[in-house]
């Protein structure tokens, strides 16, 4: 078995409480289905993306459609990865101001030395 990760477009209808049709895009959102990885390999994508869009279309109502976007197949489980991602973004962003104090204190002394 195969992991069919699907992301779509989540619209919300604003008009529906005035019996109109106001779509307003609110951002994605990600389906998964389960399929055989045999059918994966085999079915162009031209006709997967119109199968996925079907089921999108069956989770669609007139407050709420989805449209499709983009697809992946998943072979094998996910792999966590230890760590804080705001840390090291702390960390390269401390350092990058490191080297720009750096640069900017070379610029100064090697203009000084010119004159």
């Amino acid at each position: 078995m195969v992991l069919v990760r699907i992301i779509s477009q989540r619209e919300e209808n604003y008009g529906f409480s005035d019996g109109g049709v106001h779509w307003k895009k609110k951002g994605g959102q990600e389906f998964n289905m389960q399929e055989n990885e045999l059918n994966m390999f085999y079915t162009k994508d031209k006709i997967l993306v119109k199968a996925i869009q079907f089921f999108l279309d069956k989770e669609s109502n007139e407050c709420l459609k989805y449209t499709y976007v983009s697809h992946e197949l998943i072979f094998s489980d996910p792999i966590s990865i230890e760590g804080s991602l705001h840390d090291e973004c702390d960390r390269l962003y401390n350092e990058d101001l490191i080297l720009q104090k750096q640069f900017e204190k070379f610029g100064r002394d090697k203009n000084s030395k010119k004159r």
